[in-house]
């Protein structure tokens, strides 16, 4: 930056003493020790002082995705760094095992629709045991 400042300022000098502004003497040239001087107290040490130092922490808002299902992710459709919207895909998860615990539910109420008919049949003979009980406690 000093080396860049220092040329345009020397870039400077030249053109006024070529458009014949400054006449040129050693004096005009040696006024770059001056400015050299005046950068570098002015600008370079002071920004020695307030430079930041430590570590640099890159921040960018990331929002953390957590399932309420658990299985095998079999296809992804979002890659990092890529925006996405509400309502788009983000992952696949495998079927088959909720497919199994599907089909387990099914059997299982299927069991259960058979023992209605079962239960049904015990429920009454027992209504009608209760029935009799209750006419032979009266009897005696």
């Amino acid at each position: 930056m000093m080396v860049f400042l220092m040329a345009v300022y020397v870039g400077v000098l030249a053109l006024l003493v070529r458009l014949k502004v400054l006449k040129n003497s050693k004096w005009v040239w040696l006024s770059i020790i001056p400015f050299n001087l005046l950068l570098l107290v002015a600008l370079f040490i002071p920004m020695g002082f307030a430079a930041p130092e430590g570590n640099v922490v890159v921040w960018q808002p990331v929002t953390l995705m957590t399932s309420r299902v658990a299985g095998r992710v079999v296809a992804v459709y979002v890659r990092g760094n890529e925006p996405v919207k509400r309502g788009d895909k983000l992952i696949q998860i495998d079927p088959e095992a909720y497919q199994l615990e599907v089909n387990r539910l099914d059997a299982a109420l299927a069991e259960a629709e058979q023992n209605v008919p079962i239960l049904q049949a015990t429920y009454d003979a027992a209504k009608e045991s209760t029935g009799k009980a209750q006419a032979q406690l009266n009897l005696a």
